[in-house]
Formats: structure tokens, sequence, C-alpha cells
């Protein structure tokens, strides 16, 4: 999968995108499905990434809008609070949120430890939000001239974008440096023209299976409550 560069017009290869459909989370029978797409850049960090400044909520941009969600709902169903599928669990309930990262690299061989902030993962990261972003408003606009039994499909996607690092992650909690097996770092953004945010999720290599099992579970009891709800309503 690639997508294009906007400054240079060139293709830019993604490392992994990755969704499942035997995990329980798709109903054919009542065409209903909750679904994650895994947006994945691979880095290789020789040096720890540190994530720091808390985040707080903007008054100039709602926080929802910065995990990457589409939600078709046919008509008759209703009563349908997909906060709590998702955004609930990976936001309001996550107090490790940042704004800002940092690796470190020796200016010499001999020198010590620089912090720095490496354009390699700012590249990465604009890139699988670009990813998102195209995704769901590509989605959207489909949804606009869905005919009506398109309509009747009962769906909750969410894009994530996961920076998946080899190396140590740590979170400056204070005064003090914990090191984590995964974070979530904000970005802020401009997109034709408007003032945009993304969650980005930032992965360890030991931390991997264990947030995979997480979102997993999240997808699973989504697609469940989902289905319960349209059978309840039709």
């Amino acid at each position: 999968q690639v997508v294009e560069d906007p400054i240079t017009g060139k293709g830019r290869e993604i490392d992994i995108i990755a969704s499942s459909f035997s995990n329980g989370n798709y109903y054919s029978d009542i065409r209903t499905i909750s679904q994650i797409e895994y947006v994945f850049e691979v880095k290789n960090n020789l040096y720890p990434i540190v994530l720091l400044s808390e985040f707080r909520d903007s008054p100039y941009i709602e926080s929802w809008t910065g995990l990457k969600e589409l939600i078709s709902r046919p008509k008759d169903v209703r009563g349908y609070a997909s906060h709590e599928a998702y955004f609930d669990k990976l936001i309001v309930e996550n107090k490790n949120i940042y704004t800002q990262y940092c690796s470190f690299h020796k200016k010499k061989i001999n020198d010590d430890l620089m912090a720095s902030h490496p354009e390699r993962f700012h590249e990465s990261i604009s890139k699988i939000i670009q990813y998102c972003d195209e995704n769901v408003d590509c989605h959207e606009h489909y949804d606009e001239d869905a005919s009506e039994a398109e309509e009747r499909v009962f769906r909750h996607f969410i894009y994530m974008p996961i920076l998946l690092v080899r190396g140590e992650l740590f979170e400056l909690q204070g005064d003090d440096l914990v090191e984590v097996k995964f974070s979530t770092l904000v970005t802020n953004y401009y997109l034709n023209g408007e003032n945009r945010m993304a969650f980005v999720f930032v992965v360890t290599r030991d931390g991997f299976q264990g947030f995979m099992q997480e979102t997993q579970e999240m997808e699973r009891n989504a697609a469940t409550k989902m289905a319960e709800l349209k059978m309840s309503n039709t």
C-alpha cells in the first residue's frame, strides 16, 4: 500500500497494514462488522524514544476527532453509544497520552547522547496518519452515495496508526522516566486548511502481543454489542 507524498508527489510505502475477519468481529447473516485496520510503520531504533508533555484537551479541536473512526448505521438501529467501543477505552481511560517525543544521537563517536527529533520518525508518523485520513474521507464520501442495500450494513471501522519500535520506549511522568511497552502520542497538523489531530499508538516489540490482544478484544466486544443491538431493533 502506498500514499502520495503531498510535497514530492511520489509514492510512499506503508510497512504493514493488517486486519482480521476471524476475530468474532463479523456477522455476515445480519451484516454487522467492527474492524480495526492496523497501519504500521516499523522502526529499528538504536536509542530510546521518550514521550513527554502530557496531553490536555484543546478548546480548538475536539479530541474524539483524533481517533480515525468510520461508522455507518442503518436507519432502524438506534441507541448505539459508539464512544464506548473504542474511544473510551483507548483515550478517555488512558492516562498516558503525550504531545511531544524525542530520541537521541551521538554527535561524534565518543560523545554523550544528545536529545534529537529525528526526521525519519516525523515522516513515518505523517505517512500513516495520511493513510488513515484518506481512508476515512474516502469511505465517508462513498457512504453519501451508498445504495439502500449498503445503508443496511452496520459498520464501525477504526484506522489505527501505529509506530512499532524495536528498542526502548519511555514516558516522562512528572520528573521520572518510566519505561513502558506501549503509549500514545498526539500529533497536530493541517489538512485542507483545517486544524486536525491524530492519536498515534507507539508500541514496542515486547509490548506488541499485549497491545494486539487488548485491541482485538475491543474489536470483538464492539461487534457483539452491535449485533445484539441490530437484532433487537429489527
